[in-house]
C-alpha cells in the first residue's frame, strides 16, 4: 500500500464499525500529506514512507 485516503463523517451507523481493529500489533508509520475540512466531512490523505 502506498497511500490511504480517509473521509471522516460524524455519523454513527448501527453499532459502528472499527476500521483498524484487525491490523495486528506491528507499528505502521504514516505521513499525513493532506487535510481538507468542512462542516460535514474531513478528508485525510496519508502516505506510507518507504
Amino acid at each position: 500500500m502506498d497511500e490511504i485516503h480517509l473521509q471522516l463523517v460524524p455519523v454513527l451507523l448501527g453499532a459502528g464499525t472499527r476500521l483498524f481493529d484487525d491490523l495486528g500489533t506491528d507499528h505502521i508509520e504514516l505521513e499525513r500529506t493532506a487535510v481538507l475540512e468542512s462542516p460535514h466531512v474531513t478528508h485525510l490523505r496519508f502516505d506510507v514512507p518507504k
